[in-house]
């Protein structure tokens, strides 16, 4: 439980993806928080902030969890999406204990996204408070973003989207019940809805590793439709292999995300497509 009495360095952001780039930016307010002798923070906001997410706010905060002390979230409620800059930070001050901050080159704040880099600097410096602006990560010639990991998590560029996130690329949800079609391959079966705003790889089948109550097993994953049933659903099955056999349903289970294999395509029957997947998990 958050504390408010206690002082903390708070790190502003979103912080979808949690990528290298934000790891920079928690690190240093770790080292800030760490050389002044309290705690560390990151804020994150609730998924109504943006028209459209990789992970959802349970997630972020589980991921945002292993890299500060605390993490506040905040509902994007119609008070905090009014709030000035500069009252955004005096709350932050005041109810969280913020004595100083750290944010992305090109963090925007505040009502109408007023607040930036250089009106932090000023509002720290004014109250005497360590602040930070860490700058912007180049790869290849371009800037290490959310933006640019979307693009290519919608293009099925899995291994690049590992190389820039802090954990690799995975879907963690419960277990819903599909169209009871597992018992025809012969292995597990799981299935998962996405949420509405989710932003998913690109259609297609990818070399994934899912991670259950019992370990780590190899597994293929489909995300897009089942046209060898005809079924036009969008949704993410994932086949079980390395033996696994065991009851998922109602569980939690984790599938991490390797690289794409190919594309979906309809088989002439279900025979087809069960030796077709027993050669993906081979691969």
């Amino acid at each position: 439980m958050i504390k408010n009495t206690e002082k903390r360095i708070i790190a502003l952001g979103y912080f979808d993806c949690v990528h290298i780039a934000h790891r920079q930016i928690l690190q240093k307010t770790r080292d800030i928080a760490l050389f002044s002798g309290i705690k560390s923070a990151a804020i994150t906001f609730s998924d109504n902030v943006k028209s459209s997410h990789v992970y959802n706010l349970h997630e972020r905060v589980r991921l945002l969890s292993g890299l500060v002390d605390d993490v506040i979230t905040f509902d994007f409620t119609q008070n905090i999406k009014n709030m000035l800059p500069v009252d955004f930070l005096d709350m932050l001050s005041e109810k969280y204990g913020a004595v100083g901050f750290v944010c992305g080159y090109d963090h925007k704040f505040g009502k109408n996204a007023a607040g930036d880099c250089d009106l932090l600097v000023s509002y720290c410096k004014k109250k005497g408070y360590p602040v930070a602006v860490v700058d912007k990560m180049i790869d290849g010639g371009e800037v290490v973003s959310a933006s640019r990991i979307k693009h290519l998590l919608q293009t099925g560029d899995i291994q690049s989207v590992n190389k820039f996130l802090y954990v690799p690329y995975h879907i963690t949800a419960e277990v819903v019940r599909g169209k009871g079609q597992g018992h025809i391959f012969g292995f597990p079966t799981v299935n998962f809805m996405p949420e509405p705003n989710q932003i998913l790889p690109k259609s297609g089948v990818y070399s994934t590793m899912s991670d259950i109550v019992l370990g780590k097993f190899k597994s293929v994953t489909n995300v897009g439709i089942k046209p060898t049933f005809n079924d036009t659903t969008i949704s993410v099955e994932t086949f079980i292999g390395d033996g696994f056999n065991g009851d998922l349903y109602d569980r939690n289970i984790t599938v991490y995300f390797n690289k794409y294999l190919r594309d979906i395509k309809k088989f002439a029957g279900p025979d087809e497509l069960k030796k077709q997947i027993f050669e993906d998990i081979r691969r």
